[in-house]
């Protein structure tokens, strides 16, 4: 792309149409390769889809410099806004997905983006609150601040799609989850590029909210298939499928109440004999108490209650270890912040968790019969 830019202002400067010309269809090549019919590029980031935005947009500057149309592939450009507001938490933060650090979403003018950055205070508001993405992103919110301050409202995110590439991580099946002012259920994050341990575990699975069998790969290079959805005005509910060994299939059922709850239901075929861990990652103050079937956090504001309706054989919580490296997230480069994993082992077959995420303010515990 920058070659190609390149090439276009020296084109424009000696006035050599064959270059300009040679120079759009490359940069059209490239955007139309990177960035797909709904405006998602294939970076997998959010911090990416925002970086790319900026890129492709400031080549706008250089065609009207130059004195010509943007070449095709920029129509999708046009699109890549509109994923950012959806990405955007309701606290006017970018949800942190693959290689993306903890930060305020961009103002983009004129844009839903500018709404969800703002938090209603600028811009058209979107017209969802559901948007499945085929780049393998879903995203989910009771509201953009309707019937409630827009702070308080339930979010969630969901992964499905491709393998990792680029900056995307071993995130298939994964959910994050942000309620009353706080992420609640988090992705940890990137912490670092740089090749070793530290990095295989915050782009691996175990990372990620997601279903774990004993003794089998967790590195996640396969493809997570979205079964099906069903959006209506009171929930939307979506089921993702992967394989994780051969003859081991995982299916996750998600229900997302736009009153602001989430029914997650697990279900892992063909590990018979080999223990099933169901991870969920928290925020490092969350201060989470497993009572029975329920681990509840404990933070002034902004809590998470996770129920078991279904028999497990063990709930422990693990916050800070390094052998294994397990219980860290990182909200910015380099930055390494211990924080609870709440671990869920059944050893039954097939392994199935029946998971009630429950979002609140002050921290209230239903109990689950």
């Amino acid at each position: 792309f920058q070659q190609g830019m390149g090439l276009l202002a020296v084109g424009c400067t000696v006035g050599d149409s064959d270059w300009i010309d040679l120079a759009l269809d490359r940069i059209s090549e490239v955007v139309t390769q990177s960035v797909d019919a709904q405006g998602v590029t294939n970076e997998q980031s959010v911090q990416y889809q925002l970086y790319n935005h900026r890129l492709y947009g400031e080549a706008y500057e250089r065609f009207a410099a130059c004195g010509v149309d943007a070449p095709p592939g920029f129509e999708q450009v046009e699109l890549m806004p509109e994923f950012l507001a959806h990405a955007t938490m309701p606290n006017g933060q970018y949800v942190v997905l693959g290689d993306t650090e903890v930060r305020s979403a961009s103002r983009i003018g004129g844009t839903v983006a500018s709404f969800a950055a703002t938090m209603g205070a600028r811009g058209p508001k979107p017209d969802s609150n559901v948007a499945i993405y085929d780049a393998g992103f879903l995203f989910a919110r009771t509201g953009w601040g309707e019937e409630r301050p827009i702070a308080d409202e339930v979010y969630l995110s969901a992964r499905f799609g491709p393998p990792p590439m680029l900056h995307g991580h071993a995130d298939g099946g994964s959910l994050t989850l942000y309620g009353y002012e706080s992420r609640l259920i988090v992705d940890p994050g990137k912490y670092s590029y740089a090749r070793g341990e530290w990095r295989d575990y915050f782009a691996g699975q175990r990372a990620h909210n997601v279903v774990t069998v004993d003794g089998l790969p967790t590195a996640g290079d396969v493809e997570t298939e979205l079964v099906s959805s069903y959006v209506t005005d009171g929930f939307a509910s979506f089921t993702l499928q992967r394989t994780i060994a051969d003859g081991v299939t995982w299916t996750r059922r998600v229900v997302f109440s736009m009153s602001g709850y989430v029914v997650v239901d697990d279900l892992v075929d063909g590990a018979e004999g080999r223990a099933v861990s169901q991870l969920w990652h928290l925020v490092d103050d969350a201060d989470p108490v497993v009572s029975d079937n329920v681990v509840a956090t404990r933070r002034p504001s902004g809590n998470v209650a996770i129920l078991q309706l279904g028999s497990v054989a063990e709930i422990t919580t693990v916050a800070g270890e390094d052998d294994p490296i397990q219980g860290w997230m990182s909200d910015h480069y380099l930055e390494l912040l211990p924080s609870p994993t709440v671990i869920s082992t059944t050893t039954a077959s097939p392994a199935r968790f029946v998971t009630v995420l429950y979002p609140s303010a002050t921290g209230f515990v239903p109990r689950a019969s």
